[in-house]
């Protein structure tokens, strides 16, 4: 919980603080494959994923910025078992725009932060020992607002049942736009 306070203090702070920042928002679809690592159990998940997020975005130096968000990703169904769970990660980043003010301008973005589980049925995830969440994105903006990302995330945390690691691993697609 004290994670989850400093990131939000951190990303109010800043852009309670600065000038020129930009909130985004994203939605996109998500699908990949889920493993327990020393069992060798690897499986595809049973549907993809959604996501949703909001981030604020300061400009630190010329083509340079700093990002701040939270996400909601929903339906993790895990094929071979009833399992599934939906995420809440908690982030930080950064991005690096090719030319600003360009018609097309491509970027490139990476971001780290905390993964908080939510709906957890029939799988016993231990995010209590450690958890972790990422995502590096490749990606386009238009006019300055609007924005496409082809992306690769993961999040990994503590398979209880046999205490090893539990991870995820996406490919995803996403559309945002900028508000201001």
């Amino acid at each position: 919980m004290k994670k989850i306070l400093f990131l939000l203090v951190t990303v109010i702070s800043l852009s309670t603080y600065s000038k020129d920042y930009s909130v985004n928002i994203y939605t996109g679809f998500q699908n990949g494959n889920w493993r327990i690592r020393d069992v060798s159990e690897k499986e595809s998940l049973k549907n993809g994923a959604y996501h949703f997020s909001i981030e604020i975005e300061k400009e630190l130096y010329e083509h340079i910025y700093f990002l701040g968000g939270i996400a909601y990703e929903n339906g993790y169904k895990l094929k071979n078992s009833q399992g599934s769970y939906d995420i809440i990660p908690l982030y930080i980043g950064g991005r690096y725009t090719y030319h600003d003010g360009a018609k097309w301008n491509p970027y490139i973005s990476g971001k780290i932060g905390y993964p908080i589980f939510t709906n957890k049925k029939d799988i016993n995830l231990n995010n209590k020992e450690y958890n972790g969440w990422a995502n590096f994105a490749l990606g386009l903006t238009y006019l300055d607002k609007y924005m496409m990302e082809l992306g690769y995330k993961q999040h990994i945390t503590n398979y209880a049942e046999l205490n090893d690691d539990y991870d995820v691993r996406l490919f995803s697609i996403s559309i945002g736009y900028r508000l201001y």
